[in-house]
């Protein structure tokens, strides 16, 4: 089910649904990968990916939450 990053809680894995906002210089975004949410920060959601690069998405980013490992 899509819904927006923002709503979901701290630690959530989530698989991007759309190709986010990001601030400029971020690394490059894979549609493929797991993220994991750090926290909200402003109107972009800190985020890691599976080998702990930081991502900073826009808030209102379409993701499709994870099952929990």
């Amino acid at each position: 089910m899509n819904q927006q990053l923002y709503k979901l809680d701290r630690g959530s894995r989530f698989k991007l649904t759309s190709m986010p906002q990001v601030p400029p210089d971020s690394l490059e975004v894979e549609t493929d990968e797991v993220y994991r949410l750090v926290k909200l920060d402003g109107m972009y959601c800190w985020c890691k990916d599976g080998d702990n690069n930081d991502y900073y998405f826009a808030a209102w980013t379409k993701v499709e939450q994870m099952e929990e490992l």
